[in-house]
């Protein structure tokens, strides 16, 4: 006859009810455990007591706010500009190149010579 016993090897998976969850959450809201002393007490996860408390608590849900300084914004707005300002100097050399290749290749065609390689 087997063992239900887990051998010294096997993993043993826990499944706690929503009940118990309640309760354990409910202490918790009521300040007689901390997170970290429920997830010791049970063999449990502090991320799993924090997500049974966003689930089963009565509490509000913490709202997240980034805090950032002022600085770090308008370092991220100089930067911004900067990127624009080159891509808009880019954009003019571009064009530039583009209107030389053509003069070179009508002087190529006007004068039956490569202008590129007599005077580049």
């Amino acid at each position: 006859m087997k063992s239900k016993e887990p051998k010294p090897h096997q993993k043993v998976k826990k499944v706690y009810s929503e009940d118990w969850k309640r309760e354990k959450i409910r202490l918790l809201e009521a300040g007689e455990l901390r997170a970290i002393d429920l997830a010791k007490l049970y063999g449990v996860a502090t991320s799993s007591v924090y997500r049974w408390k966003k689930q089963f608590g009565t509490e509000p849900p913490i709202e997240t706010v980034v805090m950032e300084q002022d600085s770090d914004y308008l370092k991220c707005l100089s930067m911004q500009k900067q990127m624009e300002d080159q891509l808009s100097t880019i954009g003019k050399m571009h064009i530039q190149i583009e209107y030389l290749n053509g003069v070179i290749s009508q002087i190529n065609k006007l004068y039956n010579i490569d202008a590129k390689k007599k005077f580049g």
